[in-house]
């Protein structure tokens, strides 16, 4: 890049700043050099003395300190050694012995240092040699002590038990003595008193008083002897573990040997040949103890062992005292040249800091006489003139004089200082230029903005008649939806009443050319009401109003209710409903049940509409996302051009067959897309003129547990309404009245009917309903007004209330059950719809009832308890013949004394609220009443705790307790009366 013009080429310099700062810069570098040398030398000759320390003395010290801390550890284990009491602990301490001795003699050959004298080395491993040897005999000692300890307590036990028996037989002989004693006492008494009987003659009483006083006392004397013998020999053995000299251990062997002469003495005066045998063998295995081997000799070796095992103890201690000595002194050697190392370094050290602050302090003295000669002789003068004519150009003068003289830098900065006062000049010149042509600029810019500020007032004209015609636009859409929307659910009243006709015509037994008009008035009245549901969910889903819920649902049993409503339609035009659903797809899932029985009723009814042969069938399988299913519906119909399958999607558009017009409103597939799409799915269509048509789409459906079918629980067991009841009806439509008037009437009900809220009050005053049917669109009000008044009345506030509507859309249901009403009832509906609503709701049947309150809940298990047996006597029959009546009757025991336990924790679990153990109660409850066959109770234990399990609302813990122990009591008497009965029949 070449320079600017300002600048000019410097001259040729010999000597200039740039090399005066070099020079100073040499002579600080060459000062660095020698004070890192001088450093190095310093910090070698310390570095040789740590070097020392680490590689001789160091080594040494911890070797030295390692055998003084196993020789501690040593001096501690002697005692433990000679403390061993049990041959495990001794084989444990031996052990540690062995892990002790090599290392420190491995610590002693480590002291190789120069500074160890040799001798010194030689002595102190020889005393660690010694103390490893007593050591080991000392361990040998108490070793084989122990080993005739165990023996001797072998013996001392066999000891006791010769003497324990020796006491029994002298017990036995001394009892026998004073039962001899006793008889001959007798004798004399009786000669003394006089018997009632002959008296004995004199010389019996002489001879009975000679035996008791030669005899009997002698003989009671010496068995009595023969006892206390046996007690001083076992006290003896007793105290064998206490002798601890041999002098104490011979008095006990000579008194032992005494008693065992009295013994022999005392065994022979005894009367009885087989005690006495006995006898003398007990004395000889007593006599053993003092022999050879015995007792007495092991426990004298047992002395001798102590006495050598603790002289060994002692020399150990004189070992590890002398082992101290000798590595404290090698300690302490090597505690000086430690201190010598040490002061060597500091010496070095010392030498080192003195020699950097000498250097230091040259140079730093060269360098500020460098520094003080180069500044302020050549450098601080020129740049304060170059300061100052640097601030009066600033300040605007022009007129500034800069000396330019000079070959080095500053002279360089002084020339181009220079150029910028001359640029300076020249650029006070153009701005002056600069400003006139400025002015013209603003007189042209001012007329343009004019311009621009008109051409702005009508862009904003502009896009407010844009925003104006788009809300218009809006608003147009939104008033068609609603238009849409309202029709479709003002034709639905109508439509309610002509089906309602309809099926109060067929109970009157129409002829057969009027019952098939009925039936094309039906079909007729049904493709209509299905026109109208395809225009109220477009009207919906235009509207913005698509809601996917998420609740369990049955897959097959949703394809199925499908084909249920399609089937008739079918098989009027032959064709045939399949079902094609893989294996490893679930049938328990989790999703919008409902939208996806529309999507597929659409779907079935486009596909029956047009086909004329073959059969609709319907695929289900794994897709290709996580937890995704691929549903298909397949026909063998007309099929579609493929350049109209993307054109039939949007609203108001069908399918055109060249032979016929097939009717509808075009809005099934439109409503289809939308609801696939609102689910996170994609339709798609495959399709040929003539050759069918598959219509295909996937959602992901998580798996749930299975759901209990509604089907199952409906088809359990039949609706039944019982007759009789009263039940208000208020509708305003008077066909619509009409036709559910007839619809209670043909259930055998009694209606009161009304047609706005007054009405229905007044009607209420005069009569008492069981139940409400009532309208959501009054002319005086709504539904909702009309259930608070009807709530504020006295005597009615429990009244069950059903709204009946065809304007309300599912996801203002839910809320206006929470206002009160019991159910919802949409209209159109059928006699069969209303039928089972009612049941549920007046208690008279179980068809598709809401789970029961506690009342409820109650009531049923008392029912199903009622409808039981208490006892199953056929299974306690089976069981009273295979165990008996003792263990059946034991088992009944067991059970009742558990059933009271679990019944009485039950009732206080439930009036704590603590349903968890309510429910564990339960279980067990039902778990015992079912290996006993009490079908009552176990039905109702189960009940209540499935409820639970399945967290049910509105159970009433304290009341379901109650009535679960009231069966419990039943049950009891029943088993109890069932057990007598079945022991009567077998005796």
């Amino acid at each position: 890049m070449d320079a600017p013009s300002y600048v000019k080429a410097p001259p040729r310099r010999r000597f200039g700043l740039r090399e005066r700062l070099m020079l100073g810069l040499l002579f600080g570098a060459l000062g660095t050099i020698i004070v890192a040398v001088v450093g190095w030398i310093s910090f070698q000759r310390v570095v040789g003395s740590q070097q020392a320390i680490v590689r001789e003395t160091l080594p040494t010290a911890d070797a030295l300190h390692d055998a003084v801390r196993g020789n501690a550890r040593l001096a501690a284990l002697a005692p433990r050694l000679a403390r061993a009491d049990t041959t495990g602990e001794l084989h444990q301490l031996r052990a540690t012995l062995d892990a002790e001795l090599p290392l420190i003699r491995d610590r002693l050959a480590r002291l190789d240092s120069p500074h160890v004298e040799p001798e010194l080395r030689a002595r102190l491993q020889a005393t660690g040699d010694t103390l490893a040897a007593r050591l080991g005999i000392m361990a040998d000692t108490i070793a084989a002590r122990l080993q005739v300890r165990d023996a001797r307590l072998a013996a001392a036990r066999a000891l006791r038990d010769s003497i324990d028996e020796l006491g029994a037989l002298a017990r036995a002989q001394t009892d026998n003595a004073t039962a001899l004693l006793v008889s001959t006492l007798t004798t004399l008494l009786q000669a003394e008193t006089g018997a009632p009987s002959t008296p004995a003659p004199l010389p019996d009483r002489t001879t009975a008083s000679d035996r008791l006083l030669d005899v009997d006392l002698d003989t009671l004397e010496r068995m009595h002897e023969l006892v206390l013998t046996a007690h001083a020999l076992g006290s003896l053995v007793d105290r064998l573990d206490e002798v601890d000299t041999p002098a104490r251990l011979q008095e006990a062997r000579a008194a032992f040997d005494t008693q065992l002469a009295l013994l022999a003495r005392r065994v022979r005066d005894v009367a009885d040949p087989g005690a006495r045998a006995q006898g003398e063998t007990l004395h000889a295995a007593l006599a053993g103890a003092t022999g050879p081997g015995g007792a007495f000799d092991m426990r004298g070796a047992e002395l001798e062992l102590r006495a050598r095992s603790e002289s060994s103890q002692a020399e150990v201690g004189t070992l590890t005292t002398e082992l101290d000595a000798l590595a404290g002194e090698l300690i302490h050697r090597g505690g000086r040249i430690l201190a010598e190392a040490g002061l060597s370094a500091e010496r070095s050290a010392s030498s080192g800091v003195l020699a950097f602050g000498v250097i230091g302090a040259a140079l730093l003295l060269v360098t500020a006489l460098v520094l003080i000669q180069v500044l302020r002789r050549h450098t601080l003068g020129r740049l304060l003139a170059l300061e100052e004519a640097t601030l009066a150009l600033a300040s605007g003068k022009r007129d500034v004089r800069i000396d330019t003289d000079g070959d080095d830098e500053l002279a360089s900065l002084s020339r181009a200082l220079a150029r910028f006062r001359d640029d300076a000049v020249e650029r006070d010149q153009l701005a002056a230029a600069l400003r006139v042509q400025q002015q013209q600029l603003e007189h042209e810019v001012a007329a343009r903005t004019a311009e621009l500020r008109d051409s702005n007032a009508a862009l904003a004209r502009e896009t407010a008649e844009h925003a104006a015609a788009r809300l218009t636009a809006e608003k147009a859409d939104r008033a068609k939806t609603a238009f849409l929307g309202t029709v479709s659910h003002e034709l639905r009243t109508p439509m309610a009443g002509i089906l309602g006709l309809l099926e109060l015509l067929e109970d009157t037994d129409p002829a057969p050319g009027q019952q098939k008009y009925l039936e094309q008035i039906r079909s007729a009245a049904v493709l209509l009401l299905e026109l109208l549901e395809d225009m109220l969910d477009f009207a919906r889903i235009e509207a913005g109003g698509v809601q996917v819920e998420n609740t369990p649902f049955s897959l097959r049993d949703t394809v199925n209710d499908v084909f249920a409503v399609q089937g008739t339609r079918a098989a009027a035009r032959g064709l045939a409903l399949v079902a094609d659903i893989d294996p490893g797809v679930p049938d328990a899932l989790l999703g919008d049940r409902r939208k996806l029985s529309q999507i597929l009723l659409n779907l079935v009814g486009n596909a029956i509409k047009f086909s004329d042969e073959g059969a609709v069938t319907v695929r289900i399988a794994p897709g290709t996302r996580p937890d995704g299913l691929r549903f298909a519906v397949q026909d063998h119909g007309i099929g579609i051009d493929p350049a109209r399958q993307r054109e039939i999607l949007e609203p108001f558009v069908q399918v055109r067959d060249s032979g016929r017009h097939h009717g509808g409103t075009g809005l099934g597939l439109a409503v289809c897309k939308r609801l696939i799409e609102a689910m996170g799915g994609e339709i798609a269509i495959d399709s040929a003129p003539g050759q069918g048509t598959t219509v295909s789409f996937e959602f992901a459906f998580t798996p749930a547990p299975a759901p209990a079918s509604p089907k199952a629980s409906a088809g359990a067991s039949p609706v039944q309404l019982a007759p009789g009841h009263t039940v208000l009806l208020v509708e305003d439509d008077a066909v619509n009245r009409m036709v559910v008037e007839r619809f209670l009437q043909t259930l055998d009900q009694h209606p009161l009917c009304a047609g706005d809220i007054q009405a229905a009050l007044a009607t209420v005053d005069r009569h008492r309903p069981d139940i409400a049917l009532i309208d959501m669109n009054l002319p005086d009000g709504d539904g909702r007004e009309l259930l608070a008044r009807l709530r504020a009345l006295p005597g009615v506030p429990q009244l069950p209330a059903v709204l009946m509507s065809a304007h309300v859309p599912a996801n203002e249901v839910k809320a206006l059950l929470d206002a009160g009403f019991a159910a919802f009832l949409p209209k159109p509906f059928t006699r069969a719809q209303l039928q089972a609503l009612l049941a549920r709701l007046l208690g008279d049947g179980a068809a598709t009832a809401p789970e029961p309150d506690a009342g409820d809940a109650q009531a049923t298990d008392a029912r199903n308890a009622a409808r039981l047996e208490w006892v199953s006597e056929d299974f306690l029959r089976t069981e009273h013949d295979a165990l008996g009546d003792t263990v059946l009757g034991e088992i009944a025991a067991v059970f009742a004394s558990q059933g009271d336990t679990l019944v009485s924790a039950l009732l206080d679990a439930a009036h704590a609220g603590d349903a968890g153990e309510c429910r564990r109660l339960a279980h067990k409850l039902r778990g015992a009443a079912s290996n006993l066959g009490l079908e009552a109770l176990r039905t109702q234990a189960g009940s209540l705790e499935q409820d639970l399990l399945n967290e049910a609302q509105h159970i009433s813990l304290p009341e379901r307790a109650s009535a679960l122990q009231q069966t419990y009591r039943e049950t009891v008497r029943a088993l109890r009366a069932t057990l007598a009965r079945l022991a009567d029949d077998r005796r």
